[in-house]
């Protein structure tokens, strides 16, 4: 089982606080390289993203 317990969550639900976002950063990245590297970079991501799920 991939995430956190319901058992954890619930325990944890009444400290869990929210912080308003008034900033952003956006990273951006040129790849002149034929997409190798930033290619590479995104399938990463994603992997780790479904890993995380």
């Amino acid at each position: 089982m991939r995430g956190i317990d319901k058992e954890i969550l619930e325990t944890i639900q009444d400290h869990v606080g929210s912080i308003q976002v008034t900033q952003a950063v956006i990273y951006g990245w040129y790849d002149n390289e034929m997409a190798s590297y930033v290619n590479l970079l995104g399938d990463r991501t994603v992997s780790i993203a479904e890993f995380l799920a």
